[in-house]
C-alpha cells in the first residue's frame, strides 16, 4: 500500500515539484532494496544496464577527483543519483498496475498543460511568449511533453485495452501533451516528437504508415506553424546560426570551443561544475549563454571524457537490447523503444542527461515498462 502511494505520489510530481520528485525517488530506491533484500532476488545487478550505469558513475567519480579542480566538482558529485529511477522501477514495477500508474502519468501531464498555457493566455497575456508550466525552463517543460506524448502515442499504436477510462485518459494525455510541446517552443522537443512518431507510424503501419506518417507531420507543422512563439524559433534558424548570441549560434559556438577543449583533456575530462570555466578559454564570442554545451553526448565527454561517453553509449546500447529482444513477445516494450529514442534525439540539443525532471520522466518510465513479469501490466 505503502509503496503503491509514493509511486502515485512520484508520478505526479514530476510535473509540479522536482523536490517531492526526488523525495519520492529516494523511498522508491529505500523500497527497492528493501525487496532486493527480502526476495533475495539479484537479477537488477545482472543486467547490462545497470552494469554500464555503474561504469557512468565511476567515470564521474574519476573525472571528478581527476578533473582541474576536484573541490568544485564534489560539490555536483551526486547528481548521478537520479539515474537511479530506472532500476528501482525495474525492481518495484513488478507487481504493480502499471496502467493505472500511467493514468497517475497522464494526470500530471494534463494538469502541467492546462497550466502551462493558462499561465501564457491568463497571467501572462502573451502567447508570444514560451511556455514551460511548473518547470525550470520552457526546454525542460517540452522535453518532458514530449516523452509523454510518444508513451500514449505507443500506448494507442500498440496495445488494446478493455478499460475505456485507460483509454480515453490516453487519447487525452496524448492531445494535452502534444499541444504543450508545440508551445513550450522547444525546437529539439517538437522535432524529436516528429521523428519518433514518424517511425512508430511506419513501424506498425508499414506503407501505409509512411503516407499517413507523412500527412500528420504536415499537419501538425502547420500548427505549429500558426503559434508565433514557435514560428518565430524555427524560421530563424540558418540566418541566427552566424549569430552567436542566438539561442542556435550559441549553440553552435559551444559545440566548437568544446571540441577544441576535450582534445586537451580526453581520457577523464574536466569534472562537473567546470564547463563554464573551462570551455569560455575557447570562446571569444558574446554567447547567450554558457552553462552547459546544449548537447547530452558533448557534455558528457567534456566533464568525463571518452571514457564517460563510452559508459554512456553502452548504458544507452544496453537499453536498447534489453528492449529489442523482448519487443516481439510484448507490446509494452515497443513504446519503451521510441520513449528512449526521444530522450536521446532531445539529447542533440540540449543537456537532458542531467536534467532531473527529464531523467526521472524518461527513467521511470523505461524501468516501469522493462520490470519483470509482463502480469503486472494490467488493465483493470
Amino acid at each position: 500500500m505503502f509503496t503503491a502511494v509514493v509511486l502515485k505520489i512520484g508520478a505526479l510530481a514530476n510535473f509540479v515539484s522536482i523536490s517531492v520528485a526526488e523525495i519520492a525517488l529516494g523511498l522508491l530506491i529505500i523500497l527497492a532494496l528493501i525487496r532486493v533484500y527480502k526476495t533475495k532476488d539479484f537479477s537488477v545487478f545482472k543486467k547490462t544496464f545497470f552494469l554500464f550505469m555503474l561504469l557512468m558513475i565511476a567515470a564521474e567519480t574519476i573525472s571528478t577527483f581527476a578533473g582541474v579542480d576536484p573541490g568544485r566538482s564534489l560539490k555536483d558529485y551526486t547528481g548521478f543519483w537520479v539515474l537511479f529511477y530506472l532500476p528501482a522501477m525495474y525492481v518495484i514495477a513488478t507487481d504493480i498496475n502499471k496502467s493505472e500508474y500511467l493514468m497517475y502519468v497522464y494526470a500530471g501531464a494534463i494538469f502541467a498543460t492546462l497550466f502551462g498555457i493558462g499561465e501564457l493566455i491568463f497571467i501572462k497575456k502573451n502567447l508570444q511568449i514560451r511556455a514551460d508550466g511548473f518547470f525550470s525552463h520552457a526546454l525542460t517543460y517540452g522535453n518532458v511533453m514530449a516523452l509523454i506524448s510518444i508513451t500514449a502515442l505507443g500506448e494507442l499504436f500498440f496495445r488494446r485495452t478493455e478499460n475505456k477510462r485507460y483509454f480515453y485518459m490516453t487519447v487525452a494525455a496524448l492531445l494535452f501533451s502534444v499541444t504543450a510541446v508545440i508551445f513550450s517552443g522547444s525546437r529539439g522537443s517538437i522535432l524529436s516528437f516528429l521523428i519518433a512518431a514518424l517511425f512508430m507510424i511506419v513501424y506498425r503501419y508499414r506503407l501505409r504508415g509512411l503516407i499517413a506518417g507523412v500527412c500528420i507531420v504536415v499537419f501538425l507543422v502547420g500548427i505549429v506553424s500558426v503559434v508565433p512563439s514557435v514560428k518565430n524559433r524555427f524560421t530563424g534558424i540558418v540566418e541566427n546560426m552566424s549569430k552567436s548570441t542566438s539561442s542556435v549560434g550559441t549553440r553552435v559556438v559551444l559545440w566548437k570551443a568544446s571540441a577544441k577543449a576535450i582534445q586537451k583533456r580526453p581520457l577523464f575530462g574536466y569534472g562537473k561544475r567546470n564547463f563554464k570555466k573551462e570551455v569560455s578559454k575557447y570562446i571569444s564570442v558574446p554567447t547567450s549563454s554558457r552553462a552547459h554545451a546544449h548537447n547530452s553526448y558533448i557534455q558528457y565527454t567534456f566533464l568525463h571524457g571518452f571514457f564517460g561517453l563510452f559508459a554512456m553509449l553502452g548504458f544507452f546500447a544496453s537499453l536498447f537490447w534489453e528492449i529489442g529482444k523482448r519487443m516481439k513477445s510484448d507490446n509494452f516494450m515497443k513504446t519503451a523503444f521510441f520513449i528512449l529514442l526521444v530522450f536521446i534525439l532531445e539529447g542533440l540539443t540540449e543537456n537532458n542527461f542531467t536534467d532531473s525532471e527529464v531523467t526521472i520522466a524518461g527513467f521511470s518510465l523505461i524501468g516501469l515498462i522493462l520490470a519483470n513479469g509482463s502480469k503486472g501490466y494490467r488493465t483493470g
